[in-house]
């Protein structure tokens, strides 16, 4: 064969062609390889998020449950200062009736109403059911006018 030979004239022809088919081939793999090489580092970019969501989460929640039990133990120590200082009132008010000189029937029976009061106004409250109220009693009627 002689390089002006038709046949190889077609056989370098086709040669070529198949070249840049191969070619284009190639670029289209390598366009395919870049396009999925950035949807699997999108995908890896999500699930380190989703992942560090998840610690995030934990951690607040962690966070939260300790600022409740610190808080219910703050109220519960409140509760028990609460109630020490109304047993001192109430030893107080005690005191003070116990010192008052009743000398008519009427006013020994409205000390007795005042210090029943006292009782009722000054008693503990239950510090394990802090979510329970305790309304003020009436003022007793004393009638000493």
């Amino acid at each position: 064969m002689s390089p002006d030979s038709p046949d190889l004239v077609t056989a370098t022809t086709r040669l070529s062609q198949r070249v840049e088919k191969l070619t284009e081939s190639i670029e289209i793999q390598d366009a395919q390889a870049r396009r999925t090489k950035r949807l699997l580092q999108a995908a890896i970019t999500v699930l380190v998020l989703a992942v560090l969501g998840v610690f995030a989460t934990g951690y607040a929640s962690i966070q939260a449950h300790e600022a409740i039990t610190t808080n219910r133990h703050s109220q519960v120590v409140t509760c028990q200062n609460a109630n020490d200082a109304r047993a001192a009132n109430q030893t107080l008010w005690t005191f003070l009736i116990g010192q008052s000189k009743a000398e008519t029937t009427a006013e020994k029976i409205a000390l007795q109403k005042l210090l029943a009061y006292i009782t009722r106004l000054y008693s503990a409250h239950d510090c394990s059911q802090l979510d329970k109220k305790y309304p003020l009693p009436p003022a007793p009627e004393l009638g000493l006018n």
